[in-house]
């Protein structure tokens, strides 16, 4: 797993069609995220990571599909 650098809400960084959602909804539930600033006051980045993935399902990272 690894933390995001910046990025704009719903910025497209893949350049993959079935890509475009996880990185549109990520960076839109994310908001602003980097690897060392928090999105949530209180709240460590892995968590903030961890709580992303439960809610994207797992990116299994070979041809782009949810496990």
């Amino acid at each position: 797993m690894y933390l995001r650098q910046a990025r704009v809400a719903g910025e497209i960084t893949s350049g993959r069609p079935d890509g475009l959602v996880v990185d549109t909804l990520m960076t839109t539930l994310a908001g602003f995220q980097t690897a060392a600033v928090t999105v949530y006051p209180g709240m460590s980045e892995a968590w903030q990571t961890e709580m992303l993935d439960g809610l994207l399902g797992t990116w299994s990272g070979v041809g782009g599909r949810f496990c």
